[in-house]
Formats: C-alpha cells, structure tokens, sequence
C-alpha cells in the first residue's frame, strides 16, 4: 500500500479533478470483514452503510457481523459479496454490500438497512 503511495496519488488527483473536489482526505482503514460469494458482473449496485461505534467496541461489532449479519446477507439472491471497513482509531466503519444488479438491491432494502 505505501510502496504504491505516488502512483495512486497520481490516480487520486486525476479522479479529484474529475469529481470536482475542492480536497481529497486519505485514511487507511482495516479490511474487517471480505466475503464474496459470487463474482459481479455489468449492472451491479452496492449498497453502503457508515456507522459510529465505540473505539473499544469495534472488534465486538465485527464478530457480531460475522457471525449474525454475514449468514443473512448470504441468503439474499442476488448478492454477491460484501466489504466491512473499520477504522480502529475512531470506531468508523462502512459496509459495502454489492449485489448483481439493482433489482435485487432494492429487493434487499429491509434487511440491508436494517
């Protein structure tokens, strides 16, 4: 990751430019949770969601996603697979959930959100 640091930054600033960002923030977060159940292929969506947890919280957060959230995902058609970032210094974290295509996003809407 931090050999790759001045060729991504040359990425990061083209992509900028392209979305018109006045600045750009740079975190490095731990991959928490990775979980692909099938590949994505033209039309997929993802659905993300941010929460604020407690620091020393965090790795109970996770097994809990793993063990409870993770099994549910899975039994929605149509998804595909599933990214939980977590930042260990402040207790952020985002899941990213991507499914085959937006149909069966909207499908999952109730449990994705819940």
């Amino acid at each position: 990751m931090r050999a790759s640091a001045v060729a991504v930054g040359e990425l990061r600033d083209q992509a900028a430019e392209v979305m018109r960002a006045e600045e750009m923030d740079v975190a490095e977060w731990d991959i928490a949770v990775l979980h692909r159940e099938h590949p994505t292929g033209d039309g997929a969506c993802a659905r993300v969601i941010w929460s604020d947890n407690d620091p020393a919280e965090l790795d109970a957060m996770v097994d809990a996603f793993r063990m409870s959230v993770l099994p549910r995902l899975a039994e929605i058609p149509g998804f595909c697979s599933v990214s939980l970032l977590a930042d260990r210094d402040t207790g952020r974290a985002t899941a990213a959930t991507t499914y085959a295509d937006r149909e069966t996003l909207e499908g999952s809407r109730e449990l994705g959100s819940a």
